[in-house]
């Protein structure tokens, strides 16, 4: 038999893409701090206080027009003088029924607005052992708004970003779902995304100082973050500073993650901003969690390399396993 034997070409198939994005926050962001102000706040307070460039750095770096505001989680009756060392000066200044302490709204421009964010974030320590911050934030933003106690504050095209702050258990009377929509619906013209919520709260109550009272988780807070992809800190940790800088960035809307459409080979991932080439180190390659809580493929920017506002991100890779490397390719 003759075996005739004839040559083809094969021509391989690459598959590759370039994912591309813009990093564009909003424009304005409301940021209402809700502050627990019970007996066992005063350290937590201070050092929060001390962390105001870590709170606005982001929102300086994005160009973000924005407000800041606190109030604090008492509704019920706080404590009277003389419990607690509290005075009557201390009693008389208690910030409650959802009214912004000061009452203040810093903005871009505010003269000595670091002093004036310690002073406000200073919410004391004579309110109700009863925290209820949840509802204390739903009553800051519509009763007080509506009676014009918090007139100035919420405005109808910014982005709402709340912080709870509290080394307790949230005791409001309503279901945490019921909360976030109503808070949802305050915003429902600019959509779901326009609302975070965060909660820096006792996440670890065994390293929480006890001098007077012992931490509990704030489950409810939580809950509610975990709802809204807002933050989740602990407030018993030393490193402060972080946990700011964390919760500064989630309200900013600004974005260190990016999610790829395919699975890539991570070793021919080029990551480039505008019309520069960022060396890997600057991001690196992550498999996480997406909003869905389904492992996927993304790039996650160190801090210091971080897009800047309307900066266009490009993400080229060939089609792959998408098999994380321990080191940059």
């Amino acid at each position: 038999l003759l075996l005739l034997l004839s040559c083809s070409d094969y021509e391989v198939a690459v598959r590759e893409t370039t994912d591309v994005f813009l990093q564009d926050p909003p424009e304005r962001v409301d940021i209402l701090l809700v502050i627990d102000n019970s007996a066992s706040m005063q350290p937590y307070q201070e050092a929060l206080g001390q962390n105001f460039a870590g709170f606005i750095r982001y929102f300086t770096e994005a160009d973000v027009d924005y407000h800041i505001a606190v109030t604090s989680t008492t509704l019920a009756p706080g404590l009277p003088v003389g419990a607690w060392g509290c005075t009557a000066e201390d009693v008389a200044d208690i910030v409650e029924d959802g009214e912004i302490a000061g009452p203040l709204i810093l903005a871009p421009g505010t003269p000595n607005a670091e002093e004036k964010f310690a002073d406000l974030v200073d919410v004391g320590t004579c309110g109700s052992g009863a925290e209820m911050g949840l509802h204390a934030s739903y009553v800051a933003l519509t009763e007080r708004v509506l009676d014009g106690t918090n007139a100035g504050f919420l405005r109808e095209d910014a982005a709402l970003s709340i912080i709870y702050v509290s080394d307790e258990e949230d005791g409001s009377p309503e279901p945490v779902w019921v909360y976030v929509n109503e808070l949802r619906a305050i915003k429902a013209m600019t959509g779901r995304d326009a609302l975070t919520l965060s909660a820096l709260v006792a996440l670890t109550p065994s390293q929480c100082p006890d001098d007077l009272a012992p931490a509990v988780t704030g489950t409810r807070y939580v809950a509610a973050a975990e709802t809204t992809a807002g933050v989740v800190a602990d407030i018993c940790t030393e490193d402060f500073g972080n946990i700011v800088e964390d919760l500064s960035l989630n309200a900013s809307r600004l974005q260190d993650t990016y999610w790829l459409s395919e699975w890539p080979e991570v070793s021919s991932i080029e990551v480039t901003l505008g019309e520069d080439l960022v060396p890997c180190g600057d991001w690196t390659y992550r498999v996480l969690p997406d909003a869905d809580g389904v492992d996927s493929p993304a790039v996650v920017f160190e801090r210091e390399a971080m897009p800047r506002s309307l900066t266009e991100i490009q993400i080229y890779y060939r089609y792959g396993t998408g098999q994380e490397l321990e080191a940059c390719p």
